[in-house]
Protein backbone atom coordinates (compact mmCIF):
# COMPACT_ATOMS: atom_id res chain seq x y z
CA UNK A 1 0.00 0.00 0.00
CA UNK A 2 2.74 2.40 0.92
CA UNK A 3 4.50 1.72 -2.36
CA UNK A 4 1.26 2.39 -4.24
CA UNK A 5 0.76 5.69 -2.40
CA UNK A 6 4.29 6.79 -3.25
CA UNK A 7 3.82 5.83 -6.90
CA UNK A 8 0.56 7.80 -6.95
CA UNK A 9 2.31 10.87 -5.54
CA UNK A 10 4.98 10.57 -8.21
CA UNK A 11 2.33 10.29 -10.90
CA UNK A 12 0.52 13.34 -9.48
CA UNK A 13 3.75 15.33 -9.54
CA UNK A 14 4.38 14.23 -13.10
CA UNK A 15 0.85 15.20 -14.16
CA UNK A 16 1.14 18.54 -12.37
CA UNK A 17 4.51 19.19 -14.02
CA UNK A 18 3.12 18.27 -17.43
CA UNK A 19 0.11 20.53 -16.87
CA UNK A 20 2.40 23.42 -15.90
CA UNK A 21 4.56 22.81 -18.98
CA UNK A 22 1.50 22.88 -21.26
CA UNK A 23 0.23 26.05 -19.60
CA UNK A 24 3.57 27.79 -20.00
CA UNK A 25 3.78 26.66 -23.63
CA UNK A 26 0.35 28.10 -24.37
CA UNK A 27 1.28 31.37 -22.70
CA UNK A 28 4.41 31.72 -24.81
CA UNK A 29 2.53 30.79 -27.97
CA UNK A 30 -0.10 33.44 -27.45
CA UNK A 31 -3.54 33.27 -29.14
CA UNK A 32 -4.15 30.29 -31.37
CA UNK A 33 -5.58 32.64 -34.04
CA UNK A 34 -2.87 34.92 -35.40
CA UNK A 35 -3.50 38.61 -35.85
CA UNK A 36 -4.25 39.71 -39.45
CA UNK A 37 -1.21 40.49 -41.55
CA UNK A 38 -0.68 44.23 -41.89
CA UNK A 39 -0.36 46.07 -45.20
CA UNK A 40 1.56 49.34 -45.44
CA UNK A 41 -0.26 52.01 -47.44
CA UNK A 42 1.11 55.42 -48.36
CA UNK A 43 -1.61 57.95 -49.11
CA UNK A 44 -0.40 61.07 -50.93
CA UNK A 45 -1.52 64.34 -49.36
CA UNK A 46 -4.09 65.43 -51.94
CA UNK A 47 -7.42 66.41 -50.39
CA UNK A 48 -10.05 65.09 -50.32
CA UNK A 49 -8.33 61.84 -51.37
CA UNK A 50 -5.68 62.05 -48.64
CA UNK A 51 -5.89 64.42 -45.68
CA UNK A 52 -3.30 64.32 -42.91
CA UNK A 53 -5.31 66.56 -40.58
CA UNK A 54 -7.21 65.44 -37.49
CA UNK A 55 -9.42 62.38 -37.62
CA UNK A 56 -10.37 62.69 -41.28
CA UNK A 57 -7.88 60.82 -43.46
CA UNK A 58 -9.53 61.22 -46.86
CA UNK A 59 -11.62 58.82 -48.91
CA UNK A 60 -8.67 56.91 -50.42
CA UNK A 61 -7.42 56.09 -46.92
CA UNK A 62 -10.94 54.91 -46.02
CA UNK A 63 -11.04 52.71 -49.15
CA UNK A 64 -7.63 51.19 -48.33
CA UNK A 65 -8.64 50.34 -44.77
CA UNK A 66 -11.98 48.81 -45.78
CA UNK A 67 -10.55 46.84 -48.72
CA UNK A 68 -7.82 45.43 -46.46
CA UNK A 69 -10.37 44.44 -43.82
CA UNK A 70 -12.53 42.60 -46.36
CA UNK A 71 -9.46 40.73 -47.62
CA UNK A 72 -8.50 39.66 -44.10
CA UNK A 73 -5.68 42.16 -43.55
CA UNK A 74 -5.15 45.19 -41.37
CA UNK A 75 -3.91 48.46 -42.89
CA UNK A 76 -1.27 50.93 -41.71
CA UNK A 77 -1.68 54.38 -43.25
CA UNK A 78 1.08 56.97 -43.61
CA UNK A 79 0.78 60.32 -45.35
CA UNK A 80 3.53 61.88 -47.47
CA UNK A 81 3.70 64.56 -50.19
CA UNK A 82 3.51 63.23 -53.77
CA UNK A 83 7.25 63.14 -54.63
CA UNK A 84 8.19 61.38 -51.38
CA UNK A 85 5.32 58.90 -51.76
CA UNK A 86 6.53 57.85 -55.20
CA UNK A 87 10.15 57.60 -54.04
CA UNK A 88 9.33 55.47 -50.98
CA UNK A 89 7.12 53.00 -52.80
CA UNK A 90 9.36 52.65 -55.88
CA UNK A 91 12.41 51.91 -53.72
CA UNK A 92 10.62 49.78 -51.13
CA UNK A 93 9.08 46.32 -51.21
CA UNK A 94 5.48 45.24 -50.58
CA UNK A 95 4.34 48.84 -50.17
CA UNK A 96 1.12 50.23 -51.57
CA UNK A 97 -0.15 53.63 -52.72
CA UNK A 98 -3.79 54.60 -52.35
CA UNK A 99 -4.33 56.00 -54.85
CA UNK A 100 -2.12 56.80 -57.82
CA UNK A 101 -3.14 58.11 -61.24
CA UNK A 102 -2.31 55.64 -63.98
CA UNK A 103 -0.20 57.23 -66.72
CA UNK A 104 2.02 55.70 -69.46
CA UNK A 105 5.25 56.94 -67.85
CA UNK A 106 4.35 55.08 -64.64
CA UNK A 107 3.41 51.70 -66.11
CA UNK A 108 6.76 49.97 -65.54
CA UNK A 109 7.39 51.43 -62.08
CA UNK A 110 4.38 49.96 -60.29
CA UNK A 111 2.14 46.91 -60.14
CA UNK A 112 -1.44 48.06 -60.60
CA UNK A 113 -4.07 46.32 -58.48
CA UNK A 114 -7.49 47.82 -59.21
CA UNK A 115 -9.07 51.11 -60.36
CA UNK A 116 -10.77 53.13 -57.63
CA UNK A 117 -12.39 56.03 -59.48
CA UNK A 118 -11.96 58.37 -62.44
CA UNK A 119 -10.09 61.56 -61.59
CA UNK A 120 -10.97 64.53 -63.78
CA UNK A 121 -8.51 67.38 -64.15
CA UNK A 122 -9.17 70.84 -65.54
CA UNK A 123 -7.75 74.28 -66.09
CA UNK A 124 -9.22 76.57 -63.45
CA UNK A 125 -9.22 80.34 -63.92
CA UNK A 126 -11.04 83.39 -62.57
CA UNK A 127 -12.13 84.76 -65.93
CA UNK A 128 -12.45 82.76 -69.16
CA UNK A 129 -13.04 79.05 -69.53
CA UNK A 130 -10.13 77.02 -70.92
CA UNK A 131 -11.36 73.78 -72.49
CA UNK A 132 -8.29 72.32 -74.19
CA UNK A 133 -4.51 72.17 -74.02
CA UNK A 134 -4.33 74.27 -77.20
CA UNK A 135 -6.43 77.02 -75.62
CA UNK A 136 -4.25 76.88 -72.53
CA UNK A 137 -1.01 77.21 -74.47
CA UNK A 138 -2.41 80.24 -76.34
CA UNK A 139 -4.13 82.06 -73.49
CA UNK A 140 -2.20 81.31 -70.30
CA UNK A 141 1.08 82.95 -69.37
CA UNK A 142 1.35 81.91 -65.71
CA UNK A 143 0.00 78.45 -64.94
CA UNK A 144 0.48 77.14 -61.39
CA UNK A 145 1.57 73.51 -61.07
CA UNK A 146 3.11 71.48 -58.28
CA UNK A 147 6.77 70.51 -58.65
CA UNK A 148 7.16 66.83 -59.52
CA UNK A 149 3.42 66.25 -59.95
CA UNK A 150 1.71 64.27 -62.68
CA UNK A 151 0.13 67.54 -63.83
CA UNK A 152 3.60 68.91 -64.57
CA UNK A 153 4.38 65.81 -66.65
CA UNK A 154 1.07 66.01 -68.49
CA UNK A 155 1.43 69.70 -69.35
CA UNK A 156 5.02 69.34 -70.54
CA UNK A 157 4.00 66.41 -72.74
CA UNK A 158 1.35 68.69 -74.28
CA UNK A 159 3.86 71.39 -75.21
CA UNK A 160 3.78 73.67 -72.16
CA UNK A 161 7.26 75.07 -71.59
CA UNK A 162 9.04 76.67 -68.67
CA UNK A 163 7.70 80.09 -69.68
CA UNK A 164 4.12 78.88 -69.11
CA UNK A 165 4.58 77.18 -65.76
CA UNK A 166 4.92 78.61 -62.26
CA UNK A 167 6.38 75.77 -60.22
CA UNK A 168 4.99 75.61 -56.67
CA UNK A 169 6.07 73.31 -53.83
CA UNK A 170 3.69 70.45 -53.12
CA UNK A 171 2.77 71.62 -49.60
CA UNK A 172 1.20 74.85 -50.92
CA UNK A 173 -2.46 74.90 -52.07
CA UNK A 174 -2.46 76.25 -55.63
CA UNK A 175 -5.88 77.80 -55.20
CA UNK A 176 -4.38 80.57 -53.05
CA UNK A 177 -2.05 81.63 -55.88
CA UNK A 178 -4.99 81.80 -58.28
CA UNK A 179 -7.43 83.69 -56.08
CA UNK A 180 -4.73 86.17 -55.04
CA UNK A 181 -4.08 86.92 -58.72
CA UNK A 182 -0.50 85.66 -58.75
CA UNK A 183 -1.16 83.21 -61.61
CA UNK A 184 -3.61 83.09 -64.53
CA UNK A 185 -4.77 79.54 -63.90
CA UNK A 186 -4.02 76.24 -62.26
CA UNK A 187 -4.26 72.68 -63.52
CA UNK A 188 -5.44 70.27 -60.82
CA UNK A 189 -8.05 67.58 -60.09
CA UNK A 190 -11.48 69.20 -60.00
CA UNK A 191 -12.48 67.49 -56.74
CA UNK A 192 -9.38 68.88 -55.02
CA UNK A 193 -10.01 72.46 -56.14
CA UNK A 194 -13.66 72.29 -55.10
CA UNK A 195 -12.70 70.80 -51.72
CA UNK A 196 -10.13 73.57 -51.11
CA UNK A 197 -12.67 76.20 -52.20
CA UNK A 198 -15.41 75.03 -49.86
CA UNK A 199 -16.61 77.74 -47.52
CA UNK A 200 -14.53 80.48 -49.18
CA UNK A 201 -16.35 83.71 -49.98
CA UNK A 202 -14.36 84.07 -53.23
CA UNK A 203 -15.06 80.52 -54.46
CA UNK A 204 -17.69 81.87 -56.88
CA UNK A 205 -14.84 83.46 -58.89
CA UNK A 206 -13.55 80.09 -60.03
CA UNK A 207 -14.17 79.06 -63.64
CA UNK A 208 -13.65 75.38 -64.48
CA UNK A 209 -12.61 74.25 -67.94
Amino acid sequence: MRGDRMNQKKRNRLYFGAAMAVALLLLTMGPLRAEPESLQFYVPISPPQGIAIGEHKGFMADIAVEASRRAGYSARIDFLPWPRTLMYVKKGKNLLIAGLSRFPQREEDFTWIAPAFTLWRAFVTTDKQINSYAEGRAALKRLAVHIGSLEETMLKSEGFGATHLSMITTDTPLIDFLLMGRVDALFRPIIEVRWLARGRTDANLLVYG
